[in-house]
């Protein structure tokens, strides 16, 4: 769960919220229709993909590490984003079997501006 200056997480066995504070860490998360939180399950990590600000956020928290990084490139690319994100709805799951992260992003009454992108 991630909201403003706030992410925890859920521990389904230990029944108990964890709030986490951990190196580089997003100084804000933000919660609506244009953020997704997927987990990776073959690299035991959680991606936070945001469409803002403007040009996007990829943040990666690895728990064991209890730290987050940022992989050296904006996913999606800054030019793609600007091209094609602005009012965008974007919606993502992660495939266990494929090892990928799908992002759909689809703009308002506009199939031109709608994508699929794939990350792994």
């Amino acid at each position: 769960m991630a909201h403003s200056k706030y992410f925890a997480y859920y521990d389904l066995k230990g029944g108990t919220w964890t709030a986490v504070h951990a190196a580089g860490q997003p100084e804000n998360f933000v919660s609506s229709n244009e953020v997704c939180l997927t987990y990776d399950l073959a690299s035991d990590v959680l991606l936070y993909h945001s469409r803002t600000p403007v040009h996007g956020t990829l943040a990666v928290y690895d728990p064991a590490a209890n730290a987050w990084s940022t992989p050296p490139t904006t996913f999606p690319p800054k030019e793609q984003i600007s091209r094609y994100l602005h009012h965008m709805l974007l919606n993502s799951f992660y495939h266990p079997g494929l090892n990928v992260h799908f992002y759909y992003l689809a703009g308002d009454s506009s199939d031109e501006t709608t994508r699929m992108l794939v990350y792994r």
